[in-house]
């Protein structure tokens, strides 16, 4: 599996990188771990933004709209604590245990992951 570490600045810019670096592997899926905070209630008009975050230029920004017309895979939408949460739970020190805590710095991270 590719990995690769993208500075997070504007989405312009951002997006760029993170769709120069997918375009190159045949997705069958998409999982997105956003920094904050987000919309993940599916039944509200803003599912898949981010919204009231201070990052500049990331403001009500339709991050999971913008992936979803770039790519025509299912993608998963959740908070950066969340995904790190799971990919422990699944993949880490938590495949052996019957509970995860994860305990996270609030610096704010962007995680996709894609296979």
């Amino acid at each position: 599996m590719d990995k690769i570490n993208i500075r997070t600045t504007t989405p312009e810019q951002t997006l760029t990188n993170v769709f120069e670096f997918f375009d190159k592997h045949n997705l069958s899926f998409i999982g997105i771990g956003s920094f904050g905070p987000i919309d993940i209630n599916k039944n509200s008009k803003k599912y898949g933004f981010i919204t009231t975050t201070p990052k500049k230029g990331w403001n009500n920004f339709n991050f999971l709209g913008v992936m979803k017309e770039r790519y025509s895979v299912p993608i998963a939408w959740t908070t950066d604590v969340n995904a790190a949460t799971y990919g422990e739970y699944k993949k880490g020190n938590g495949k052996v245990r019957t509970s995860v805590l994860v305990s996270e710095s609030g610096v704010g991270q962007l995680l996709i992951t894609g296979y």
